[in-house]
Protein backbone atom coordinates (compact mmCIF):
# COMPACT_ATOMS: atom_id res chain seq x y z
CA UNK A 1 0.00 0.00 0.00
CA UNK A 2 1.15 3.36 -1.27
CA UNK A 3 2.61 5.56 1.86
CA UNK A 4 0.18 8.32 0.21
CA UNK A 5 -3.25 6.17 0.45
CA UNK A 6 -2.24 4.90 3.89
CA UNK A 7 -1.82 8.47 5.03
CA UNK A 8 -4.90 9.92 3.38
CA UNK A 9 -7.27 6.85 4.90
CA UNK A 10 -5.88 7.39 7.94
CA UNK A 11 -6.72 11.12 7.76
CA UNK A 12 -10.48 10.08 6.65
CA UNK A 13 -10.45 7.84 9.77
CA UNK A 14 -9.02 10.58 12.09
CA UNK A 15 -11.63 13.26 10.94
CA UNK A 16 -14.22 10.84 11.31
CA UNK A 17 -13.50 9.93 15.16
CA UNK A 18 -13.64 13.81 15.46
CA UNK A 19 -16.53 14.65 14.24
CA UNK A 20 -18.24 11.38 16.51
CA UNK A 21 -16.62 12.70 19.56
CA UNK A 22 -17.85 16.44 18.70
CA UNK A 23 -21.19 15.62 18.16
CA UNK A 24 -20.99 12.89 21.40
CA UNK A 25 -19.39 16.19 23.50
CA UNK A 26 -21.58 18.56 22.47
CA UNK A 27 -24.86 16.87 23.39
CA UNK A 28 -24.34 15.21 26.70
CA UNK A 29 -24.27 16.98 30.03
CA UNK A 30 -20.40 18.17 31.36
CA UNK A 31 -19.88 16.42 35.02
CA UNK A 32 -22.45 14.34 35.85
CA UNK A 33 -21.43 10.99 38.13
CA UNK A 34 -24.12 8.15 37.65
CA UNK A 35 -23.70 7.91 33.95
CA UNK A 36 -21.59 4.92 32.45
CA UNK A 37 -20.93 6.66 29.68
CA UNK A 38 -18.57 9.33 31.43
CA UNK A 39 -18.22 7.60 34.59
CA UNK A 40 -16.95 9.68 36.99
CA UNK A 41 -16.07 13.16 34.91
CA UNK A 42 -17.63 15.58 38.07
CA UNK A 43 -15.10 14.28 40.61
CA UNK A 44 -12.35 14.45 37.24
CA UNK A 45 -13.12 18.15 36.94
CA UNK A 46 -13.25 19.19 40.60
CA UNK A 47 -9.09 17.62 40.49
CA UNK A 48 -8.61 20.19 37.64
CA UNK A 49 -10.62 23.07 39.17
CA UNK A 50 -8.81 22.19 42.41
CA UNK A 51 -5.28 22.69 41.13
CA UNK A 52 -6.20 25.63 39.17
CA UNK A 53 -7.45 27.19 42.32
CA UNK A 54 -4.93 25.87 44.98
CA UNK A 55 -1.37 25.08 42.87
CA UNK A 56 -0.80 21.77 44.54
CA UNK A 57 -1.76 18.51 44.12
CA UNK A 58 -5.08 17.39 45.87
CA UNK A 59 -5.01 14.49 48.83
CA UNK A 60 -7.81 11.98 49.18
CA UNK A 61 -9.18 12.61 52.12
CA UNK A 62 -7.57 15.86 53.49
CA UNK A 63 -8.02 18.09 50.21
CA UNK A 64 -11.66 19.76 50.78
CA UNK A 65 -13.82 19.87 47.32
CA UNK A 66 -10.99 17.67 45.61
CA UNK A 67 -13.60 14.94 44.85
CA UNK A 68 -12.96 11.73 45.05
CA UNK A 69 -10.72 11.10 42.12
CA UNK A 70 -7.71 13.23 44.43
CA UNK A 71 -5.56 10.09 44.76
CA UNK A 72 -4.81 9.72 41.06
CA UNK A 73 -1.71 10.85 39.38
CA UNK A 74 -1.50 14.27 38.20
CA UNK A 75 -0.32 14.34 34.96
CA UNK A 76 -3.93 14.30 32.68
CA UNK A 77 -5.12 17.22 34.96
CA UNK A 78 -2.33 19.13 34.08
CA UNK A 79 -2.86 18.65 30.57
CA UNK A 80 -6.44 19.75 31.30
CA UNK A 81 -5.72 23.43 33.31
CA UNK A 82 -5.26 25.43 30.54
CA UNK A 83 -8.53 24.25 28.63
CA UNK A 84 -10.10 24.81 31.97
CA UNK A 85 -9.67 28.17 32.23
CA UNK A 86 -11.01 28.94 28.93
CA UNK A 87 -14.11 26.66 30.00
CA UNK A 88 -14.10 23.61 31.67
CA UNK A 89 -16.31 21.65 28.96
CA UNK A 90 -12.67 22.42 26.55
CA UNK A 91 -10.94 19.33 28.87
CA UNK A 92 -13.13 17.02 26.82
CA UNK A 93 -10.53 18.21 24.03
CA UNK A 94 -7.66 16.61 25.84
CA UNK A 95 -9.72 13.44 25.73
CA UNK A 96 -10.58 13.60 21.97
CA UNK A 97 -6.90 14.85 21.38
CA UNK A 98 -6.15 11.51 23.11
CA UNK A 99 -8.21 9.06 21.18
CA UNK A 100 -6.72 10.18 18.21
CA UNK A 101 -3.63 9.91 19.14
CA UNK A 102 -4.18 6.09 19.77
CA UNK A 103 -5.76 5.57 16.72
CA UNK A 104 -2.88 6.67 14.92
CA UNK A 105 -0.73 4.54 16.47
CA UNK A 106 -2.63 1.53 15.35
CA UNK A 107 -2.67 2.35 12.27
CA UNK A 108 1.00 2.97 12.24
CA UNK A 109 2.28 -0.07 14.54
CA UNK A 110 -0.11 -2.53 11.63
CA UNK A 111 1.86 -0.72 8.98
CA UNK A 112 5.34 -0.87 10.18
CA UNK A 113 5.64 -4.20 12.73
CA UNK A 114 3.09 -6.39 10.77
CA UNK A 115 3.66 -5.81 7.05
CA UNK A 116 2.44 -8.61 5.85
CA UNK A 117 -0.95 -7.48 5.53
CA UNK A 118 -0.90 -3.51 4.42
CA UNK A 119 -4.33 -2.33 5.25
CA UNK A 120 -4.75 -4.66 9.13
CA UNK A 121 -3.59 -1.76 10.94
CA UNK A 122 -5.79 1.02 9.24
CA UNK A 123 -8.95 -1.68 9.65
CA UNK A 124 -8.26 -2.04 13.17
CA UNK A 125 -7.65 1.97 13.47
CA UNK A 126 -11.15 2.26 11.53
CA UNK A 127 -12.80 -0.46 14.57
CA UNK A 128 -11.51 1.56 17.16
CA UNK A 129 -12.97 4.87 15.73
CA UNK A 130 -16.84 3.54 15.84
CA UNK A 131 -17.02 1.64 18.84
CA UNK A 132 -19.90 3.67 20.30
CA UNK A 133 -18.65 3.11 24.07
CA UNK A 134 -14.93 4.12 23.25
CA UNK A 135 -16.29 7.29 21.56
CA UNK A 136 -18.15 7.70 24.71
CA UNK A 137 -15.07 7.66 27.38
CA UNK A 138 -12.91 9.30 24.92
CA UNK A 139 -15.30 12.37 24.41
CA UNK A 140 -15.41 13.11 28.12
CA UNK A 141 -12.91 14.28 30.94
CA UNK A 142 -10.87 11.55 32.81
CA UNK A 143 -8.00 10.31 32.87
CA UNK A 144 -8.90 6.78 30.87
CA UNK A 145 -8.16 8.72 27.60
CA UNK A 146 -4.50 9.34 28.04
CA UNK A 147 -3.95 5.82 29.73
CA UNK A 148 -5.09 4.32 26.87
CA UNK A 149 -2.78 6.31 24.64
CA UNK A 150 0.21 5.55 27.07
CA UNK A 151 -0.16 2.01 26.63
CA UNK A 152 -0.70 2.04 22.64
CA UNK A 153 2.21 4.14 22.16
CA UNK A 154 4.36 1.80 24.44
CA UNK A 155 3.08 -1.09 22.57
CA UNK A 156 4.11 0.40 18.85
CA UNK A 157 7.51 1.28 20.52
CA UNK A 158 7.42 -2.46 21.64
CA UNK A 159 6.51 -3.88 18.30
CA UNK A 160 8.81 -1.77 16.21
CA UNK A 161 12.04 -2.56 18.36
CA UNK A 162 11.05 -6.37 17.71
CA UNK A 163 10.47 -6.05 13.95
CA UNK A 164 13.81 -3.09 13.53
CA UNK A 165 15.65 -3.89 16.58
CA UNK A 166 16.09 -1.43 19.57
CA UNK A 167 18.20 1.50 18.77
CA UNK A 168 19.30 3.80 22.06
CA UNK A 169 16.37 6.09 20.53
CA UNK A 170 13.87 4.06 20.69
CA UNK A 171 14.43 1.52 23.94
CA UNK A 172 14.85 5.75 25.06
CA UNK A 173 11.70 6.43 24.11
CA UNK A 174 9.70 3.25 25.76
CA UNK A 175 11.48 3.55 29.07
CA UNK A 176 10.30 7.14 29.14
CA UNK A 177 7.13 6.00 28.07
CA UNK A 178 7.10 3.92 30.50
CA UNK A 179 7.87 5.88 33.80
CA UNK A 180 5.37 8.58 32.40
CA UNK A 181 2.46 5.88 32.64
CA UNK A 182 2.87 5.87 36.38
CA UNK A 183 1.82 9.96 36.18
CA UNK A 184 -1.02 8.83 34.43
CA UNK A 185 -2.89 5.57 36.24
CA UNK A 186 -2.07 2.82 38.48
CA UNK A 187 -2.79 0.68 35.80
CA UNK A 188 1.06 2.30 34.31
CA UNK A 189 2.55 -0.69 36.61
CA UNK A 190 1.05 -2.99 33.37
CA UNK A 191 3.96 -1.47 31.41
CA UNK A 192 6.83 -2.63 33.19
CA UNK A 193 6.22 -6.48 32.03
CA UNK A 194 5.04 -5.33 28.93
CA UNK A 195 8.53 -3.80 28.18
CA UNK A 196 10.29 -6.64 29.62
CA UNK A 197 8.39 -8.79 27.47
CA UNK A 198 9.12 -6.56 24.21
CA UNK A 199 12.94 -6.10 25.61
CA UNK A 200 13.08 -10.57 25.69
CA UNK A 201 11.38 -11.09 22.68
CA UNK A 202 14.36 -8.42 20.75
CA UNK A 203 16.91 -9.71 22.40
CA UNK A 204 16.43 -13.28 21.28
CA UNK A 205 15.26 -12.62 17.80
CA UNK A 206 17.80 -10.66 16.61
CA UNK A 207 21.50 -11.50 19.01
CA UNK A 208 22.82 -9.00 16.05
CA UNK A 209 21.20 -5.86 16.86
CA UNK A 210 21.36 -5.92 20.85
CA UNK A 211 22.17 -3.24 22.70
CA UNK A 212 23.94 -3.59 25.36
CA UNK A 213 23.02 -4.67 28.49
CA UNK A 214 24.10 -1.73 30.66
CA UNK A 215 22.36 0.25 27.99
CA UNK A 216 19.10 -1.78 29.05
CA UNK A 217 19.86 -1.25 32.89
CA UNK A 218 19.92 2.38 32.48
CA UNK A 219 16.99 2.08 30.38
CA UNK A 220 15.37 0.65 33.17
CA UNK A 221 16.85 3.27 35.41
CA UNK A 222 15.20 5.97 33.43
CA UNK A 223 11.56 4.93 33.84
CA UNK A 224 12.28 3.93 37.17
CA UNK A 225 13.33 7.66 38.26
CA UNK A 226 10.59 9.13 36.21
CA UNK A 227 7.88 7.21 38.36
CA UNK A 228 10.20 8.13 41.40
CA UNK A 229 8.67 11.19 42.19
CA UNK A 230 4.93 10.25 42.81
CA UNK A 231 5.74 6.80 43.91
CA UNK A 232 7.88 9.55 47.10
CA UNK A 233 4.92 11.36 47.23
CA UNK A 234 2.15 8.63 47.49
CA UNK A 235 4.85 7.57 50.30
CA UNK A 236 4.54 10.67 51.95
CA UNK A 237 1.17 11.81 51.79
CA UNK A 238 -0.74 8.00 51.87
CA UNK A 239 2.30 6.20 53.81
CA UNK A 240 2.60 3.95 50.71
CA UNK A 241 3.96 4.16 47.07
CA UNK A 242 1.57 2.39 45.68
CA UNK A 243 -1.60 3.63 48.29
CA UNK A 244 -3.87 0.75 47.95
CA UNK A 245 -5.16 1.48 51.48
CA UNK A 246 -6.35 4.66 50.03
CA UNK A 247 -7.75 2.95 47.02
CA UNK A 248 -9.41 1.07 48.76
CA UNK A 249 -10.95 3.44 50.76
CA UNK A 250 -11.63 5.39 47.76
CA UNK A 251 -13.77 2.31 46.62
CA UNK A 252 -15.35 1.42 50.18
CA UNK A 253 -19.18 2.59 48.69
CA UNK A 254 -18.07 0.30 45.83
CA UNK A 255 -20.27 -2.71 45.97
CA UNK A 256 -17.92 -6.00 47.20
CA UNK A 257 -18.07 -9.43 44.86
CA UNK A 258 -18.84 -11.22 47.72
CA UNK A 259 -21.61 -8.98 48.63
CA UNK A 260 -23.12 -9.42 45.40
CA UNK A 261 -22.62 -13.28 45.31
CA UNK A 262 -24.72 -13.76 48.23
CA UNK A 263 -27.50 -11.35 46.43
CA UNK A 264 -30.55 -13.54 45.44
CA UNK A 265 -30.83 -12.26 41.14
CA UNK A 266 -29.75 -13.57 37.85
CA UNK A 267 -28.66 -12.36 34.70
CA UNK A 268 -30.83 -12.19 31.39
CA UNK A 269 -28.34 -12.87 29.04
CA UNK A 270 -30.49 -11.65 26.56
CA UNK A 271 -31.28 -8.17 27.54
CA UNK A 272 -28.68 -7.57 30.32
CA UNK A 273 -31.29 -7.09 33.07
CA UNK A 274 -31.21 -8.61 36.21
CA UNK A 275 -33.46 -10.26 37.55
CA UNK A 276 -35.03 -12.26 40.44
CA UNK A 277 -33.78 -15.45 40.82
CA UNK A 278 -35.44 -18.38 41.15
CA UNK A 279 -36.26 -19.91 44.61
CA UNK A 280 -34.20 -17.22 45.90
CA UNK A 281 -31.01 -19.37 45.50
CA UNK A 282 -27.80 -16.74 45.45
CA UNK A 283 -26.04 -15.80 42.71
CA UNK A 284 -23.04 -17.66 43.44
CA UNK A 285 -19.72 -17.48 41.79
CA UNK A 286 -19.85 -18.67 38.60
CA UNK A 287 -23.50 -16.45 38.19
CA UNK A 288 -20.67 -13.74 39.17
CA UNK A 289 -18.47 -14.56 36.64
CA UNK A 290 -21.35 -14.61 34.31
CA UNK A 291 -23.06 -11.21 35.14
CA UNK A 292 -19.68 -10.09 35.47
CA UNK A 293 -19.01 -11.08 31.57
CA UNK A 294 -22.09 -10.15 30.14
CA UNK A 295 -22.05 -6.46 31.88
CA UNK A 296 -18.36 -6.13 30.31
CA UNK A 297 -18.57 -7.19 26.92
CA UNK A 298 -22.26 -5.25 26.60
CA UNK A 299 -20.17 -2.10 27.84
CA UNK A 300 -17.15 -2.35 26.21
CA UNK A 301 -18.95 -1.57 23.12
CA UNK A 302 -22.01 0.22 24.26
CA UNK A 303 -24.00 1.30 27.40
CA UNK A 304 -25.27 4.56 28.58
CA UNK A 305 -27.50 5.84 31.59
CA UNK A 306 -30.60 7.06 31.93
CA UNK A 307 -31.86 9.15 34.67
CA UNK A 308 -34.83 9.50 36.66
CA UNK A 309 -37.86 12.23 36.16
CA UNK A 310 -40.64 14.05 38.79
CA UNK A 311 -38.31 12.96 41.45
CA UNK A 312 -38.11 9.14 41.01
CA UNK A 313 -34.48 7.46 40.47
CA UNK A 314 -33.61 6.39 37.31
CA UNK A 315 -31.23 3.29 35.89
CA UNK A 316 -28.11 5.80 36.77
CA UNK A 317 -29.11 7.62 40.06
CA UNK A 318 -28.36 3.84 40.86
CA UNK A 319 -25.35 3.37 39.16
CA UNK A 320 -27.39 0.29 36.52
CA UNK A 321 -26.02 0.92 32.96
CA UNK A 322 -28.50 0.64 30.65
CA UNK A 323 -27.60 -1.24 26.87
CA UNK A 324 -28.71 -1.22 23.28
CA UNK A 325 -31.06 -3.47 21.89
CA UNK A 326 -29.81 -7.32 22.24
CA UNK A 327 -29.19 -8.06 18.73
CA UNK A 328 -26.43 -5.55 18.64
CA UNK A 329 -24.27 -7.72 21.34
CA UNK A 330 -25.28 -10.69 19.36
CA UNK A 331 -24.31 -9.74 16.21
CA UNK A 332 -20.76 -8.67 18.08
CA UNK A 333 -20.18 -11.60 19.51
CA UNK A 334 -20.54 -13.72 16.78
CA UNK A 335 -18.02 -11.32 14.76
CA UNK A 336 -15.55 -12.37 17.79
CA UNK A 337 -16.33 -15.71 17.77
CA UNK A 338 -15.47 -15.52 13.48
CA UNK A 339 -12.37 -13.71 14.61
CA UNK A 340 -10.69 -16.36 16.84
CA UNK A 341 -11.66 -19.05 14.28
CA UNK A 342 -9.64 -17.00 12.11
CA UNK A 343 -6.39 -16.61 14.59
CA UNK A 344 -6.69 -20.17 15.19
CA UNK A 345 -6.03 -20.54 11.08
CA UNK A 346 -3.27 -17.82 11.26
CA UNK A 347 -1.50 -19.74 13.78
CA UNK A 348 -1.35 -22.75 11.88
CA UNK A 349 -0.24 -20.67 8.60
CA UNK A 350 1.70 -18.65 10.91
CA UNK A 351 5.35 -19.74 9.40
CA UNK A 352 4.06 -19.01 5.39
CA UNK A 353 1.99 -15.80 6.62
CA UNK A 354 4.43 -14.28 9.11
CA UNK A 355 8.31 -13.46 9.35
CA UNK A 356 9.59 -14.63 12.47
CA UNK A 357 9.57 -10.54 13.51
CA UNK A 358 5.91 -10.59 13.17
CA UNK A 359 5.14 -13.87 15.06
CA UNK A 360 7.12 -12.14 17.84
CA UNK A 361 4.96 -9.20 17.63
CA UNK A 362 1.82 -11.06 17.73
CA UNK A 363 3.20 -12.75 20.67
CA UNK A 364 4.33 -9.70 22.36
CA UNK A 365 0.70 -8.10 21.78
CA UNK A 366 -1.32 -11.62 23.04
CA UNK A 367 1.25 -11.00 26.13
CA UNK A 368 -0.08 -7.57 26.86
CA UNK A 369 -3.65 -8.83 26.44
CA UNK A 370 -3.52 -11.32 29.00
CA UNK A 371 -1.75 -8.90 31.50
CA UNK A 372 -4.35 -5.98 30.81
CA UNK A 373 -7.07 -9.17 31.27
CA UNK A 374 -5.69 -10.83 34.37
CA UNK A 375 -5.54 -7.33 36.23
CA UNK A 376 -8.74 -6.75 35.49
CA UNK A 377 -10.36 -10.47 37.08
CA UNK A 378 -7.93 -9.55 39.95
CA UNK A 379 -10.15 -6.27 40.28
CA UNK A 380 -13.44 -7.21 39.91
CA UNK A 381 -12.75 -10.53 41.88
CA UNK A 382 -12.94 -7.76 44.68
CA UNK A 383 -14.68 -5.08 43.81
CA UNK A 384 -17.78 -5.37 41.54
CA UNK A 385 -16.50 -2.87 38.34
CA UNK A 386 -17.91 -4.81 35.34
CA UNK A 387 -17.56 -2.21 32.82
CA UNK A 388 -15.56 -2.69 29.46
CA UNK A 389 -13.43 0.78 29.34
CA UNK A 390 -10.87 -1.24 31.52
CA UNK A 391 -9.96 -3.50 28.87
CA UNK A 392 -9.09 -0.07 26.78
CA UNK A 393 -5.21 0.24 27.59
CA UNK A 394 -5.33 -2.89 25.49
CA UNK A 395 -7.10 -1.58 22.35
CA UNK A 396 -4.47 -1.68 20.34
CA UNK A 397 -3.74 -5.57 20.45
CA UNK A 398 -7.35 -6.07 20.88
CA UNK A 399 -8.28 -3.93 17.22
CA UNK A 400 -4.90 -5.48 15.29
CA UNK A 401 -5.42 -9.14 16.40
CA UNK A 402 -9.42 -9.02 15.96
CA UNK A 403 -8.51 -7.89 12.67
CA UNK A 404 -6.20 -10.49 11.69
CA UNK A 405 -8.76 -12.84 13.00
CA UNK A 406 -11.68 -11.86 10.83
CA UNK A 407 -8.91 -11.43 7.60
CA UNK A 408 -8.02 -14.92 7.61
CA UNK A 409 -11.18 -15.91 7.85
CA UNK A 410 -12.57 -13.43 4.89
CA UNK A 411 -9.54 -14.45 2.56
CA UNK A 412 -8.27 -12.42 -0.29
CA UNK A 413 -11.37 -12.52 -2.08
CA UNK A 414 -13.83 -10.87 0.65
CA UNK A 415 -11.57 -9.61 3.33
CA UNK A 416 -11.84 -6.32 2.59
CA UNK A 417 -15.96 -6.21 2.27
CA UNK A 418 -15.89 -7.89 5.90
CA UNK A 419 -14.07 -5.33 7.34
CA UNK A 420 -15.57 -2.76 5.55
CA UNK A 421 -19.01 -3.78 6.37
CA UNK A 422 -18.42 -4.66 10.36
CA UNK A 423 -16.80 -0.57 10.53
CA UNK A 424 -19.78 0.92 8.70
CA UNK A 425 -22.45 -0.98 10.40
CA UNK A 426 -20.69 0.00 13.65
CA UNK A 427 -20.38 3.76 12.12
CA UNK A 428 -24.00 3.70 11.65
CA UNK A 429 -24.64 2.29 15.67
CA UNK A 430 -22.24 4.92 16.63
CA UNK A 431 -24.44 7.87 15.34
CA UNK A 432 -27.70 6.16 16.53
CA UNK A 433 -26.04 5.43 20.35
CA UNK A 434 -25.09 9.16 20.29
CA UNK A 435 -28.24 10.66 18.69
CA UNK A 436 -31.00 8.33 19.55
CA UNK A 437 -30.26 7.00 23.26
CA UNK A 438 -27.10 8.87 24.80
CA UNK A 439 -28.62 12.81 23.78
CA UNK A 440 -31.73 11.65 25.02
CA UNK A 441 -30.77 10.69 28.35
CA UNK A 442 -29.15 14.21 28.69
CA UNK A 443 -32.42 15.96 27.55
CA UNK A 444 -33.53 14.12 30.53
CA UNK A 445 -30.99 15.61 32.82
CA UNK A 446 -31.35 19.06 31.74
CA UNK A 447 -35.04 19.05 31.73
CA UNK A 448 -34.31 18.69 35.75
Amino acid sequence: MKARHFWLSLAVILAADLALSMLYAHLTPLGQNGFANTPDEGAHLQYVHYLVTHHSLPVLGRSKHAGYEAHQPPFYYLLCILPYLVRPSWCRLISILAGMGTLLFIAVTGRKALPFDAKIGLWAAALTAVIPMHIAINSAVNNDSLNELIFTTVFFLAAVGIVQGFDRRTAFALGVLIGLGEWVKATGLLLYPIGAIAFYLSWHRQPQKRLPVKTWVGIAAISVLIALPWWIHCQLVYGAPIPAQRFAQQFAGTAKAEAMVARPIAVDHDSGNLIPAANGEPLGWSGYIGWVTDWTFRSFFAAYGVPGVNGHKGPADVGLPTFLPAPLYGLMLGLIVISAIGLVIAHFRRDRLMSRAEISVIQMLAWGLALVVISFIVFVAVYFQAQGRYLYPAMLPISLLTVLGWRQVAGDRYRELLCGGVVGILALVSLVFILNYAAPAAALLKGH
